[in-house]
């Protein structure tokens, strides 16, 4: 599964990488500060990796937030072409509940437990 992940911090980042080693999984983090300065470069990049999933840290630290990047995404029809999930340690916070009830898109859990995360992210892509 080809995961992309945009993230604001490298220790998640990296967290994220040794959880998903494995033949299984191929991870490319995108930078949160290269779509803040131009929230298109998500779109451009997932065309260029063609995802089978794209994680949003929900918890983005400027204006350009992960619910945003899903509205982004979700308006450029990616939603029919990869799952889209919102990746959080606050999965209660208001914009990121109101942005999953209004696109059904998931909210997954940041977790130290690697079993736990996988299985996860297996659930999501065997999804329709």
């Amino acid at each position: 599964m080809k995961v992309m992940v945009v993230e604001n911090l490298q220790k998640h980042a990296e967290v994220l990488a040794i959880q998903l080693r494995g033949p299984e999984y191929e991870l490319v983090v995108i930078p949160h500060h290269q779509v803040v300065r131009d929230p298109e470069v998500l779109l451009r990049k997932a065309t260029d990796i063609q995802p089978d999933l794209i994680l949003l840290d929900a918890a983005l630290e400027s204006q350009v937030t992960g619910p945003a990047l899903c509205d982004l995404l979700i308006a450029a029809g990616w939603q029919g072409r990869a799952k889209i999930a919102l990746w959080t340690n606050y999965p209660d916070r208001p914009d990121v509940v109101a942005c999953s009830r209004r696109t059904g898109v998931p909210i997954i859990r940041k977790t130290n437990r690697t079993d736990r995360l996988r299985a996860e992210l297996d659930s999501l892509a065997q999804q329709q």
